[in-house]
């Protein structure tokens, strides 16, 4: 309730008390207080609307709460900030999974495939990529996951994604 009675007036700049409570509910996500994250986000874009880190917040919170109605919710913020510029990225990382975990691969590979590619490279979106392509196109995948691993040396998934490419591929030997 303390956290709703502290509003800003529309417009208003973000305030290093706005900071403050973002990275309280950032703690609470660390937490797994997921309820409680939702709450403090929410209130905190409530209070900056024009500030898109918050809806990007929100949308992560509410994508791990996982309560009826949460993910059309947070797939409808990060649709929202696909045009922005500072964080369309990291709105189609978050959309695509989001979509893989809603079992709609065909609408996350173009948009996991984008941060893939992007620039910089992304090994974890690379890994996702290689995850879908896995069943229908495994040399495909093979070279995701290889990517992956290459640029995240330590992801250890896309290692065992790539064994599981070749696997399919009938390269036993080489898996």
């Amino acid at each position: 309730a303390s956290l709703a009675s502290c509003r800003a007036a529309p417009g208003a700049a973000v305030t290093p008390e706005l900071i403050e409570r973002n990275n309280r509910a950032v703690g609470l996500m660390g937490q797994f207080d997921f309820n409680a994250a939702v709450d403090a986000f929410a209130a905190i874009q409530s209070a900056a609307p024009e500030w898109p880190e918050a809806r990007l917040n929100l949308a992560i919170a509410l994508m791990n709460r996982q309560r009826e109605g949460d993910a059309p919710r947070a797939e409808a913020l990060l649709r929202e900030l696909l045009s922005t510029p500072a964080l369309a990225r990291r709105a189609r990382y978050t959309l695509g999974l989001l979509l893989v975990h809603a079992g709609r691969e065909a609408e996350a590979l173009p948009l996991l495939t984008d941060v893939a590619n992007g620039d910089p490279p992304d090994g974890f979106a690379a890994y996702f990529v290689g995850q879908l392509r896995l069943n229908e196109a495994p040399a495909d995948a093979l070279e995701w996951h290889r990517r992956a691993a290459t640029q995240q040396p330590l992801l250890r998934s896309a290692h065992y994604g790539a064994f599981l490419a070749l696997r399919r591929l009938n390269r036993d030997a080489e898996a």
